[in-house]
Order: structure tokens, then sequence, then C-alpha cells
């Protein structure tokens, strides 16, 4: 494996955990505002919620990525350059302004108001696959 490679995994791997670091913001601002219109709700209900409810499917979107990534780190023969490439593609187009996925630039826009982790973290992974 050359240099630029073990790179571009390396990358790819931080910019994995930042995504999903981002993610659990997400969701537990996500989990707070239900929470204030509906009351207490459990984890098991939330959970059931996250991976069901129509509302959650832009969040699925990102936990969808994630667990792709894994799995292709987990391949016996290592992670081929072209699924490196093409994960790099994807993280790329659900936070550059440029790129469709209009929908859910605008909810992650509007969920992120007044989380600045959040932002900082979307700032880092941009940094790191640019």
């Amino acid at each position: 494996m050359d240099r630029e490679f073990e790179k571009s995994i390396a990358e790819l791997r931080e910019a994995r955990n930042k995504l999903l670091s981002f993610h659990k913001i997400l969701i537990d601002r996500e989990r707070k505002d239900l929470e204030r219109a509906s009351g207490g709700i459990t984890a098991g209900q939330f959970l059931n919620l996250l991976m069901t409810d129509e509302r959650f499917e832009w969040l699925r979107t990102i936990s969808k990525l994630v667990v792709r990534i894994d799995e292709a780190f987990e391949l016996d023969d290592g992670m081929p350059e072209e699924l490196v490439i093409k994960f790099r593609r994807e993280i790329v187009a659900m936070f550059d302004e440029t790129e469709n996925n209009i929908e859910f630039k605008g909810f992650v826009s509007e969920r992120m108001q007044g989380l600045p982790d959040a932002d900082a973290l979307r700032q880092e992974i941009r940094a790191l696959i640019n």
C-alpha cells in the first residue's frame, strides 16, 4: 500500500469518526426536542423512532453511510481504492453546498442551529475530505 493511499485511508477513518460524533450531536438534539414536545420517551422507543419514523430519514442518511464505511473497513482483502474514493465523494456531497441532496442539507442546517460543536465537526470533516 503506498503512502498516499494510506493517508486517504487514515483520513477516511478520521472523517468517519467525526461523522459519527456529528451524528450523535444531531440525535441528542432530536431526542431533546422530541421529549420537550411530547414528554419523556424511553431509549428503546426513541431508537425505534430513529429507525422507522419518516421524520428521521435524514438522520439515517448519516448512519447508513457510517455503517457502510465500517463494513468496508472490515473487508478481508482491505478496502479497495475505488471504495475509498466513493466514500470521500459521498461525504463531500453530503456537506458541499454546490452538490445535490438539498432536502438532507436543509434538515441538517436547520437542526444545527445553536449547535456550534456540530458546525465545527462539519467543517473538520469537509477539510479532511477535500
